[in-house]
């Protein structure tokens, strides 16, 4: 019982940390700005390269990861960007 434990919990990290590299990929594949789409149409460059900074889009996907992983560990799940 153990060892199906430890094989479906060792799946579950796996696939939890395969699902956050293809998002962050994701976010780099799919046309278009993130902070350019959540700024508008008249956003300054400067606006725009300090908000991707405060969002790590600036970054490489897996670094993006391994910030979002140690963010979550440390308990902070970020910011809602709507409200």
């Amino acid at each position: 019982m153990r060892r199906y434990l430890l094989k479906r919990l060792v799946t579950t990290i796996l696939v939890l940390l395969l699902s956050m590299v293809f998002l962050a990929l994701l976010v780099h594949i799919v046309p278009g700005d993130a902070a350019r789409t959540l700024l508008g149409p008249r956003a300054t460059p400067e606006l725009i390269a300090k908000v991707r900074a405060e969002m790590d889009l600036d970054k490489p996907p897996l670094v993006q990861v391994g910030l979002f992983i140690w963010k979550i560990l440390h308990g902070s799940f970020g910011t809602d960007v709507f409200t």
